[in-house]
């Protein structure tokens, strides 16, 4: 059997050096707590608020009893946000 010989037509090119990449750091995700609420039966209910201010306009009348879900406050917690 005869022996078959490969010259190749065309010279390879050497690959430029790949550059070290940096991983782009990630920012950590801090949970906002999540706090379950309801109105306090007082036979009144709440007004909820456009923002916390008691000057803000009344956005909602919510009845006693009323499931509520927190997820923010003022420092003084004396305003939560729902």
């Amino acid at each position: 059997m005869p022996s078959l010989t490969f010259t190749p037509s065309v010279t390879a090119t050497p690959l430029p050096p790949t550059l070290e990449s940096t991983p782009t750091p990630v920012p950590a995700l801090t949970p906002t707590p999540v706090i379950s609420a309801q109105v306090l039966d007082n036979g009144v209910g709440l007004n909820m608020r456009a923002g916390p201010d008691a000057a803000q306009p009344i956005i909602a009348r919510l009845l006693p009893l009323t499931q509520l879900t927190i997820v923010g406050r003022t420092a003084d917690s004396a305003w939560l946000l729902s």
